[in-house]
Protein backbone atom coordinates (compact mmCIF):
# COMPACT_ATOMS: atom_id res chain seq x y z
CA UNK A 1 0.00 0.00 0.00
CA UNK A 2 1.02 3.55 -0.97
CA UNK A 3 -0.07 6.61 0.70
CA UNK A 4 -2.89 8.49 -2.11
CA UNK A 5 -1.13 12.09 -3.60
CA UNK A 6 -4.79 13.82 -4.63
CA UNK A 7 -5.62 14.02 -8.12
CA UNK A 8 -4.83 17.89 -8.33
CA UNK A 9 -1.32 16.80 -7.56
CA UNK A 10 -1.05 14.15 -10.10
CA UNK A 11 -2.70 16.25 -12.94
CA UNK A 12 0.29 18.85 -11.63
CA UNK A 13 2.69 16.22 -12.42
CA UNK A 14 1.49 15.12 -15.69
CA UNK A 15 1.48 18.64 -17.06
CA UNK A 16 5.58 18.64 -16.15
CA UNK A 17 6.20 16.02 -18.54
CA UNK A 18 7.10 18.38 -21.44
CA UNK A 19 9.18 20.69 -19.03
CA UNK A 20 11.40 18.35 -18.03
CA UNK A 21 11.43 16.63 -21.13
CA UNK A 22 12.49 19.77 -23.00
CA UNK A 23 14.83 20.36 -19.88
CA UNK A 24 18.83 20.69 -21.64
CA UNK A 25 19.85 21.13 -17.58
CA UNK A 26 17.91 17.90 -16.43
CA UNK A 27 20.00 16.48 -13.87
CA UNK A 28 19.91 15.45 -10.47
CA UNK A 29 19.30 19.33 -8.68
CA UNK A 30 17.55 18.29 -5.47
CA UNK A 31 14.34 19.63 -7.24
CA UNK A 32 10.65 18.70 -7.36
CA UNK A 33 11.13 17.03 -10.39
CA UNK A 34 14.71 15.79 -11.23
CA UNK A 35 16.83 12.94 -12.74
CA UNK A 36 15.91 9.53 -11.12
CA UNK A 37 18.67 7.30 -9.61
CA UNK A 38 18.36 3.99 -11.69
CA UNK A 39 20.14 1.69 -8.99
CA UNK A 40 21.63 2.72 -5.60
CA UNK A 41 25.63 3.11 -5.79
CA UNK A 42 25.35 2.73 -2.38
CA UNK A 43 27.24 -0.68 -0.85
CA UNK A 44 23.65 -1.42 0.99
CA UNK A 45 24.18 -5.49 0.50
CA UNK A 46 27.13 -5.12 3.17
CA UNK A 47 26.00 -2.52 5.06
CA UNK A 48 22.72 -3.75 5.96
CA UNK A 49 24.75 -7.59 6.50
CA UNK A 50 26.38 -5.42 9.61
CA UNK A 51 23.56 -4.07 10.87
CA UNK A 52 21.03 -6.72 13.47
CA UNK A 53 17.59 -6.05 11.80
CA UNK A 54 15.71 -8.79 14.14
CA UNK A 55 13.86 -6.32 16.43
CA UNK A 56 13.58 -3.55 13.67
CA UNK A 57 10.29 -3.58 12.23
CA UNK A 58 9.61 0.22 10.88
CA UNK A 59 11.54 1.76 8.91
CA UNK A 60 11.66 5.74 7.60
CA UNK A 61 14.10 6.32 4.36
CA UNK A 62 15.04 8.28 1.53
CA UNK A 63 13.08 6.55 -1.42
CA UNK A 64 15.65 7.30 -4.39
CA UNK A 65 16.09 4.60 -6.59
CA UNK A 66 13.80 2.50 -4.23
CA UNK A 67 17.04 0.10 -3.25
CA UNK A 68 16.91 0.94 0.43
CA UNK A 69 13.12 -0.31 0.06
CA UNK A 70 13.57 -2.93 -1.13
CA UNK A 71 16.53 -4.63 0.47
CA UNK A 72 15.15 -3.45 4.02
CA UNK A 73 12.02 -5.52 3.00
CA UNK A 74 14.20 -8.19 2.70
CA UNK A 75 15.30 -7.80 6.13
CA UNK A 76 12.59 -8.10 7.19
CA UNK A 77 11.00 -4.79 8.03
CA UNK A 78 7.27 -4.73 8.12
CA UNK A 79 6.03 -0.98 7.49
CA UNK A 80 8.45 1.83 5.83
CA UNK A 81 7.85 5.14 5.30
CA UNK A 82 9.53 6.65 2.54
CA UNK A 83 10.01 10.66 1.78
CA UNK A 84 11.97 11.96 -1.22
CA UNK A 85 12.26 15.71 -2.54
CA UNK A 86 11.70 14.41 -6.09
CA UNK A 87 8.57 13.77 -7.22
CA UNK A 88 9.68 11.25 -10.20
CA UNK A 89 10.99 9.14 -7.46
CA UNK A 90 7.42 7.86 -6.22
CA UNK A 91 6.75 6.90 -9.85
CA UNK A 92 10.01 5.11 -11.34
CA UNK A 93 10.66 3.41 -7.51
CA UNK A 94 7.15 2.30 -6.57
CA UNK A 95 5.35 3.13 -9.38
CA UNK A 96 8.14 1.34 -12.24
CA UNK A 97 10.69 -0.81 -10.23
CA UNK A 98 8.23 -2.10 -7.88
CA UNK A 99 5.64 -3.50 -10.23
CA UNK A 100 8.48 -4.96 -12.56
CA UNK A 101 9.51 -7.02 -9.68
CA UNK A 102 5.75 -8.18 -8.67
CA UNK A 103 5.48 -9.40 -12.26
CA UNK A 104 8.57 -10.23 -14.11
CA UNK A 105 10.65 -12.94 -13.42
CA UNK A 106 14.26 -12.90 -12.05
CA UNK A 107 15.38 -13.59 -15.92
CA UNK A 108 13.51 -10.47 -17.20
CA UNK A 109 13.77 -8.06 -14.59
CA UNK A 110 17.53 -8.09 -14.47
CA UNK A 111 17.42 -7.61 -18.84
CA UNK A 112 15.38 -4.01 -17.83
CA UNK A 113 19.38 -2.70 -17.04
CA UNK A 114 20.82 -4.29 -20.04
CA UNK A 115 18.72 -4.51 -22.92
CA UNK A 116 18.22 -1.36 -25.00
CA UNK A 117 15.55 0.26 -27.90
CA UNK A 118 13.13 -1.64 -28.94
CA UNK A 119 13.58 -4.82 -26.57
CA UNK A 120 13.79 -2.72 -23.43
CA UNK A 121 10.61 -0.57 -24.73
CA UNK A 122 8.73 -3.79 -25.17
CA UNK A 123 9.44 -5.14 -21.75
CA UNK A 124 8.71 -1.36 -20.19
CA UNK A 125 5.53 -1.83 -21.77
CA UNK A 126 4.29 -5.16 -19.95
CA UNK A 127 5.98 -3.49 -16.64
CA UNK A 128 3.11 -0.75 -17.17
CA UNK A 129 0.03 -2.22 -18.44
CA UNK A 130 0.53 -4.00 -14.59
CA UNK A 131 0.83 -0.79 -12.91
CA UNK A 132 -1.73 1.01 -10.67
CA UNK A 133 -4.20 3.33 -12.51
CA UNK A 134 -2.02 6.90 -11.21
CA UNK A 135 1.63 5.16 -12.15
CA UNK A 136 -0.21 3.63 -15.52
CA UNK A 137 -1.59 7.39 -16.63
CA UNK A 138 1.81 8.91 -15.90
CA UNK A 139 3.80 6.34 -17.68
CA UNK A 140 1.86 6.27 -20.58
CA UNK A 141 1.80 9.60 -20.88
CA UNK A 142 5.55 10.09 -20.69
CA UNK A 143 6.22 7.83 -23.42
CA UNK A 144 3.85 10.00 -25.65
CA UNK A 145 5.20 12.86 -25.42
CA UNK A 146 8.76 11.68 -25.54
CA UNK A 147 7.88 9.97 -28.57
CA UNK A 148 8.30 12.95 -30.81
CA UNK A 149 11.69 12.78 -30.29
CA UNK A 150 13.21 9.04 -30.07
CA UNK A 151 11.12 6.10 -31.70
CA UNK A 152 11.42 3.77 -28.24
CA UNK A 153 10.99 6.37 -24.99
CA UNK A 154 12.28 4.21 -22.21
CA UNK A 155 11.87 4.87 -18.68
CA UNK A 156 15.23 4.74 -17.69
CA UNK A 157 15.92 7.54 -19.80
CA UNK A 158 15.16 9.45 -17.02
CA UNK A 159 18.28 8.75 -15.79
CA UNK A 160 21.29 10.67 -15.76
CA UNK A 161 23.54 7.98 -14.65
CA UNK A 162 23.12 4.16 -15.63
CA UNK A 163 24.59 1.59 -12.87
CA UNK A 164 24.08 -1.98 -13.86
CA UNK A 165 23.45 -4.38 -11.62
CA UNK A 166 26.06 -5.56 -8.84
CA UNK A 167 26.59 -6.54 -5.43
CA UNK A 168 25.05 -3.56 -3.78
CA UNK A 169 21.66 -4.76 -3.95
CA UNK A 170 20.77 -8.15 -1.98
CA UNK A 171 17.69 -8.52 -4.18
CA UNK A 172 19.86 -9.41 -7.20
CA UNK A 173 20.00 -12.61 -6.65
CA UNK A 174 17.26 -15.41 -7.93
CA UNK A 175 16.89 -16.67 -4.37
CA UNK A 176 16.26 -13.13 -2.62
CA UNK A 177 14.45 -11.63 -5.46
CA UNK A 178 11.65 -14.84 -5.95
CA UNK A 179 11.61 -13.95 -1.90
CA UNK A 180 11.39 -9.95 -2.26
CA UNK A 181 8.14 -11.13 -4.88
CA UNK A 182 6.71 -12.91 -1.67
CA UNK A 183 7.17 -10.27 0.87
CA UNK A 184 6.25 -7.54 -1.05
CA UNK A 185 2.82 -8.18 -1.02
CA UNK A 186 2.99 -8.47 2.90
CA UNK A 187 4.75 -4.87 3.59
CA UNK A 188 3.26 -1.54 3.85
CA UNK A 189 5.20 1.52 1.97
CA UNK A 190 4.07 4.73 1.86
CA UNK A 191 5.35 7.73 0.37
CA UNK A 192 5.56 11.50 1.45
CA UNK A 193 6.56 14.02 -0.61
CA UNK A 194 9.16 16.16 1.92
CA UNK A 195 12.65 18.02 1.97
CA UNK A 196 14.86 16.11 4.49
CA UNK A 197 14.73 19.08 6.84
CA UNK A 198 11.10 18.32 7.56
CA UNK A 199 11.55 14.99 8.90
CA UNK A 200 11.42 15.73 12.75
CA UNK A 201 7.98 17.40 12.94
CA UNK A 202 6.08 15.48 9.46
CA UNK A 203 6.92 12.01 10.53
CA UNK A 204 6.80 9.64 13.72
CA UNK A 205 8.83 7.71 15.34
CA UNK A 206 11.11 4.76 13.84
CA UNK A 207 13.03 1.57 14.37
CA UNK A 208 14.92 2.10 11.72
CA UNK A 209 16.07 5.82 10.04
CA UNK A 210 18.36 5.73 6.74
CA UNK A 211 18.99 9.18 5.29
CA UNK A 212 21.63 7.75 2.73
CA UNK A 213 23.71 10.80 1.79
CA UNK A 214 21.70 13.64 1.64
CA UNK A 215 23.52 15.53 4.58
CA UNK A 216 26.88 14.85 2.54
CA UNK A 217 24.88 17.98 0.37
CA UNK A 218 24.98 20.23 3.56
CA UNK A 219 25.47 23.51 1.86
CA UNK A 220 21.96 22.51 -0.42
CA UNK A 221 20.06 21.13 3.00
CA UNK A 222 21.01 24.61 5.68
CA UNK A 223 21.56 26.67 2.74
CA UNK A 224 25.00 28.23 3.86
CA UNK A 225 28.86 28.42 3.37
CA UNK A 226 29.29 29.31 6.56
CA UNK A 227 31.35 26.33 7.88
CA UNK A 228 30.56 27.32 11.59
CA UNK A 229 26.74 27.31 10.63
CA UNK A 230 26.90 24.36 8.67
CA UNK A 231 28.62 22.80 11.40
CA UNK A 232 25.93 24.02 14.15
CA UNK A 233 22.30 23.34 12.06
CA UNK A 234 24.28 19.59 11.46
CA UNK A 235 24.49 18.50 14.75
CA UNK A 236 21.11 20.15 15.90
CA UNK A 237 19.31 18.68 12.77
CA UNK A 238 20.55 14.79 13.28
CA UNK A 239 20.24 15.15 16.86
CA UNK A 240 16.78 16.27 16.29
CA UNK A 241 16.02 13.16 14.37
CA UNK A 242 17.75 11.56 16.70
CA UNK A 243 15.40 12.25 19.77
CA UNK A 244 12.15 12.99 17.91
CA UNK A 245 12.11 9.63 15.22
CA UNK A 246 14.12 7.08 16.68
CA UNK A 247 12.28 4.31 19.24
CA UNK A 248 14.78 3.02 21.92
CA UNK A 249 16.76 0.53 20.96
CA UNK A 250 16.41 1.87 17.30
CA UNK A 251 19.33 2.92 14.89
CA UNK A 252 20.14 5.95 12.47
CA UNK A 253 22.25 6.07 9.68
CA UNK A 254 22.36 9.61 9.30
CA UNK A 255 24.58 10.04 6.69
CA UNK A 256 26.63 7.65 4.40
CA UNK A 257 30.03 8.48 2.72
CA UNK A 258 31.58 7.70 -0.47
CA UNK A 259 35.28 7.12 -0.78
CA UNK A 260 36.74 8.28 2.80
CA UNK A 261 35.19 10.72 2.91
CA UNK A 262 34.45 11.98 6.45
CA UNK A 263 31.90 12.98 9.12
CA UNK A 264 32.76 16.81 9.15
CA UNK A 265 30.22 17.98 11.58
CA UNK A 266 30.67 15.50 14.16
CA UNK A 267 29.82 16.93 17.82
CA UNK A 268 30.28 15.54 20.99
CA UNK A 269 26.59 14.70 21.43
CA UNK A 270 27.36 12.89 18.41
CA UNK A 271 30.79 11.09 19.42
CA UNK A 272 29.07 10.00 22.42
CA UNK A 273 26.33 7.71 20.54
CA UNK A 274 28.34 7.23 17.10
CA UNK A 275 28.68 3.73 15.50
CA UNK A 276 30.59 4.01 12.23
CA UNK A 277 30.49 1.21 9.34
CA UNK A 278 33.49 0.35 7.83
CA UNK A 279 32.54 -0.94 3.57
CA UNK A 280 33.62 -1.23 0.11
CA UNK A 281 36.05 0.74 -1.34
CA UNK A 282 36.79 2.86 1.38
CA UNK A 283 32.91 3.90 1.71
CA UNK A 284 31.68 4.33 5.26
CA UNK A 285 28.12 4.78 7.04
CA UNK A 286 27.62 7.10 10.04
CA UNK A 287 24.45 6.02 12.74
CA UNK A 288 23.47 6.85 16.02
CA UNK A 289 22.12 4.00 18.39
CA UNK A 290 19.33 4.95 21.03
CA UNK A 291 19.61 3.03 24.37
CA UNK A 292 17.14 2.71 26.45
Amino acid sequence: MITIINNEQRQKDLNQIPEFINDSEFDYKFQEYSAIYYLTNEKLANLYNEINFTKYKTALTVLSSGDQTFNLILEGVERIDTFDCNRLAEYYALGFKKTAIQCLDYKDFTNLFYLRQKKLYDLESEVIKHMPKEYKIFWKTYREVYRQYYPYPSVLGLAKEHNFPNGNNIYFSKESYKYLQKRLNDVLITFSYAEVKQLPEAFGQYDFIYLSNILSYDHWVFNSKDRECLAEQYAKFVLDIYTKNLNPNGLLIYNYGFNGLIDKYCSNEIVERKVTYDLEKLDRAYGLRKLK
